[in-house]
């Protein structure tokens, strides 16, 4: 019998936000500019925002799936009869969230190498993200 994968593990935006500031912290930044030069990525254009944002959370994705999930939440056009462009369509953190989610529980995204190792050794994460907390402050 073949043994259950595990299932894909990614970081969703608390836990990607709460990496980045500690790693932009030991840098030199202060917290405050650290915080200042995350939240200046929002909101992003859904592509390719959104391609790039996943790679660093640990998901492959495509401008398609970008833009099928821009339309199944949005529909072919805006309430104005524009077009829903995805290079002009800008989401929040929020969104984003539900993108990558929507990408997953679909089988449209994939691991990075890193996504894999997070998946296999969840408990390593909980150790690095709980690390990556402590240092918030």
């Amino acid at each position: 019998m073949r043994e259950k994968e595990a299932a894909m593990r990614y970081l969703n935006n608390s836990e990607y936000e709460s990496f980045l500031l500690s790693v932009l912290k030991k840098t030199g930044l202060t917290a405050d500019d650290a915080l200042r030069l995350l939240a200046a990525r929002w909101p992003m254009p859904a592509v390719p925002g959104l391609g790039n944002e996943a790679f660093g959370r640990g998901l492959i994705v495509s401008h398609e799936d970008v833009a099928d999930w821009l339309r199944e939440v949005i529909g072919e056009t805006w309430d104005n009869g524009e077009p829903v462009e995805p290079t002009t369509t800008l989401v929040s953190p929020r969104l984003a969230d539900s993108f990558f989610a929507w990408a997953v529980a679909n089988g449209r995204a994939k691991s990075t190498p890193v996504g894999q190792m997070m998946s296999r050794n969840p408990e390593r994460l909980d150790m690095i993200l709980k690390a990556s907390k402590a240092h918030e402050n």
